[in-house]
Parts: structure tokens; C-alpha cells; sequence
């Protein structure tokens, strides 16, 4: 119990133990995270999701090796969450 509590940051008061229809218990806790806005959220995951694309034919448009591999050029960049435009950096240029 002790482990669990320290796992979910709960005290061992704050528990509840409950037993099935077949006897078997059960532990469990409330806990309550809140969230981040979706503009903080696409902002930290939106580089990782572009790098991550899985492209047949993928061509580097840049010189270098580490240069990122795109199907098309990519020529201009923008990343918006309804009207805000959200700074964004992939395929070598900035939104």
C-alpha cells in the first residue's frame, strides 16, 4: 500500500478499498492533474510528429546529413491553432 501511495502522491487515508463480486480487493486513489493549454501541448509535440513521418520516398532537400527528408521541398511553414499562430521549427525554417 505504501508503494502504491508514493506512486500516485496520496496519503494511505486518502485510499479506498473496494472488493469485487468475487471477494477479490481492490485499491484505488483519486488523483487530480490538470492539464496544459493545447497551444503548449502542440508546440512540444508537433516537432517530434513531423520528424517522426514515415515517407516511401523521402529526399533531402538540404545539404548536410542531418538535413530532414521530405517528399516535396518544403518551402514555408505554419502551424496554427485557430487564429494563433504557434512558433514552430522543423524541415529547417521557423513558422
Amino acid at each position: 500500500l505504501e508503494g502504491f501511495c508514493r506512486k500516485n502522491g496520496v496519503e494511505a487515508g486518502d485510499v479506498t478499498v473496494e472488493a469485487d463480486e468475487k471477494g477479490v480487493e481492490y485499491v484505488y486513489a483519486s488523483v487530480s492533474d490538470g492539464g496544459a493549454a493545447a497551444g503548449e501541448v502542440l508546440v512540444a509535440e508537433l516537432p517530434g510528429v513531423l520528424a517522426g513521418l514515415s515517407l516511401k520516398k523521402g529526399m533531402r532537400w538540404s545539404p548536410g546529413k542531418g538535413s530532414p527528408a521530405f517528399s516535396r521541398p518544403v518551402r514555408w511553414l505554419v502551424a496554427l491553432h485557430g487564429a494563433a499562430v504557434l512558433p514552430l521549427a522543423a524541415f529547417g525554417l521557423v513558422a
